[in-house]
């Protein structure tokens, strides 16, 4: 069954078993075998194709001696674990984007103390400043500021964990706000066009978790 041949055809010849395997496997399986089996225990991982579906397989071999020590049988163990690969491959990608979070969170805090003593000298300098001209300065850094603020209140709203806090929100406004965060962080050659037409674009919802899962999207 994990093979997906008869008994028959692969106990007809060495090779049976081995055209069985996924070509970029193939060799490694070969050249372990030949090795090490006739010798030691082996364990390997190994892909297997069948049609179109590709199943993961790991297979522990032991040589059988015979009274005087030496090898004339290799027997083995297959299991299918191509459930368990796919489930690791899971985890790995949800830790990936647990650090990515706990850094935005770190990154998101200390750029946001320093657009604090921005946006604070910024207000100073316009009751300062008396000239046409500084004075629209002074409002450029001010919306630049505002923008760079919207931008954190994002990564914190990506890094943040602990309890679901349901609130009525705009879905609209969560895909504005996350491709917002996406434009300043994916490749420049890769455009992001949005289309928004619900109806009804209200819900209640936590807004982090569905900004996430968006984003993951």
């Amino acid at each position: 069954r994990i093979y997906g041949r008869a008994l028959s055809s692969l106990s007809s010849a060495a090779e049976a078993r081995l055209s069985a395997i996924h070509p970029e496997d193939r060799e490694r399986v070969r050249s372990a075998f030949e090795r090490e089996a006739p010798r030691r225990p082996l364990g390997q991982s190994f892909r297997v194709v069948e049609g179109v579906r590709t199943r993961w397989v790991e297979e522990r071999t032991f040589p059988v001696l015979d009274a005087y020590g030496n090898p004339y049988r290799v027997a083995g163990l297959g299991s299918d674990v191509t459930r368990r690969r796919e489930l690791e491959q899971t985890l790995q990608q949800t830790q990936k984007l647990e650090a990515i979070g706990q850094l935005a969170g770190g990154v998101a805090h200390d750029f946001n103390n320093m657009l604090t003593a921005i946006m604070g000298a910024t207000d100073e300098l316009a009751q300062m400043v008396q000239d046409p001209e500084q004075q629209a300065l002074c409002g450029l850094i001010s919306s630049a500021s505002d923008r760079a603020s919207e931008l954190t209140r994002g990564l914190l709203s990506f890094s943040r964990k602990g309890k679901l806090h349901a609130a009525p929100l705009d879905l609209h406004e969560v895909i504005r706000d996350t491709v917002r965060l996406l434009e300043r962080s994916i490749d420049r050659r890769v455009r992001v066009f949005v289309e928004l037409a619900a109806p009804t674009a209200v819900v209640v919802g936590d807004p982090a978790q569905l900004q996430n899962a968006v984003l993951n999207l």
